[in-house]
């Protein structure tokens, strides 16, 4: 079973791929210094009118997927700049920001393995662990990913960059970069 929710306009929704994970930099986790941080500090600033926070297990162990539930309703642009400043996986906050200008009903939303007491959830589905993007669009077996989910990332930006051996990396040089040498593997 899958819980999905929908971002209401009080709601800020991100995606906290490697919370846990320690930075090099700075010798915090990432849910620390890109969320909590930068959450506390617009709350002091008065710029972001918390009234709860609640974080939640992701599919994937070390992931979390986080409300942050606002006192007054923001407009769906501010929402999704704020949900990448707070540290939201950037292939999601980048898709779901494409998917909003591209007018797209339902830009922001996640999808989580139960109901969590946050509030109802707008969808339930009877699909066993994580929906694979690549995927799940194609078959239509999911009744709420054929209504909610939109484009996915791959269909706003293309599938996603393939690994290549270190004899395969091109070298871009400062100054004109041709087409050629963008596509060349």
């Amino acid at each position: 079973m899958a819980a999905w929710y929908l971002a209401r306009d009080t709601e800020i929704l991100v995606d906290l791929d490697d919370a846990h994970k320690v930075l090099a930099q700075s010798g915090g986790s990432r849910l620390e210094m890109f969320f909590r941080r930068r959450l506390r500090d617009a709350i002091r600033a008065q710029l972001l009118d918390v009234q709860s926070v609640y974080l939640a297990d992701s599919y994937t162990p070390g992931h979390l997927h986080g409300f942050v539930t606002l006192e007054t309703p923001m407009p769906l642009m501010e929402r999704l700049i704020w949900q990448a400043w707070l540290g939201c996986d950037l292939f999601r906050a980048r898709a779901d920001l494409m998917r909003a200008e591209r007018g797209h009903r339902y830009p922001s939303l996640l999808i989580l393995p139960a109901p969590v007491p946050v509030r109802a959830p707008d969808a339930i589905c009877p699909c066993d662990g994580k929906h694979d993007t690549l995927t799940a669009s194609a078959e239509g077996q999911c009744a709420p990913w054929v209504v909610y989910r939109g484009p996915s990332p791959w269909q706003c930006f293309g599938p996603p960059a393939t690994k290549l051996s270190d004899g395969a990396r091109v070298t871009l040089a400062p100054g004109w970069v041709s087409p050629g040498d963008i596509m060349r593997v």
